[in-house]
């Protein structure tokens, strides 16, 4: 059995026997960023791209979206960035990867690890 967090707080527990997870809504969420590490609207823009494809604009806020998750809008928010997500329902291998790649971006934007954003919101 495995446990699957798209968004820190968010967890779906996966078992063997389960072809598909339930996603849901995940709702906005803000982002700091780790000191030094702070990235432009573009510089996001190209990390998105290369990490999950196609992105466009829409009233200055970034919109993309990858397997399980059926759309990342992101934009920033004062000195942090804000990201909403909608997910959808994908099979166990593809809810990994999107939990993978999800990772690897909210890294390379923030700066911070999944275990320091986890740290980070359990401290307040």
């Amino acid at each position: 059995m495995g446990i699957f967090s798209l968004s820190a707080g968010h967890e779906h527990v996966v078992s063997e026997k389960i072809k598909f997870i339930t996603v849901y809504r995940m709702g906005m969420r803000l982002y700091d960023f780790k000191r030094g590490h702070r990235k432009t609207l573009e510089g996001i823009k190209e990390i998105m791209k290369e990490l999950f494809g196609e992105v466009r604009e829409e009233h200055g806020h970034l919109v993309s979206s990858y397997l399980g998750l059926e759309r990342i809008e992101v934009w920033p928010e004062d000195k942090r960035i804000a990201i909403d997500t909608k997910s959808r329902k994908v099979e166990s291998d593809e809810a990994q990867k999107t939990l993978r790649v999800w990772n690897e971006f909210l890294y390379r934007v923030t700066g911070y690890t999944a275990k320091e954003r986890k740290k980070k919101m359990t401290k307040t």
